[in-house]
């Protein structure tokens, strides 16, 4: 099962089970390129709400620090969700950024 919806997969000529074949097709790629962007704006939407919501309902919004880390990560694998740049990355890296952004204030 993929919670990519269909027109999105036929929309990029692909399918389901190339998804999960494990090659980074141009196809594959271009699907979550476009996944990408949409969760960027999102993600952008959602920080620039940061600011009119009180600091003790912020950790609500703190998932959205897993996907600040996740899509830059992803982009300079040039969207191949197999990559080990994207699948093995630092749990350390992740924990410091949630610090920091803790430190700052932004969650």
């Amino acid at each position: 099962i993929t919670l990519v919806p269909d027109e999105i997969i036929e929309q990029y000529n692909s399918s389901t089970s190339q998804m999960f074949s494990s090659q980074p097709t141009a196809e594959v790629r271009g699907i979550y390129n476009h996944i990408a962007k949409i969760s960027h704006d999102n993600l952008q939407r959602a920080q620039s709400l940061l600011r009119h919501i009180s600091s003790d309902r912020r950790p609500l919004l703190l998932c959205s620090a897993s996907v600040s880390t996740f899509l830059p990560r992803l982009r300079r694998a040039e969207y191949d969700p197999f990559s080990v740049r994207v699948r093995f990355a630092s749990p350390l890296g992740f924990q410091c950024r949630l610090l920091l952004m803790r430190i700052l204030n932004r969650f």
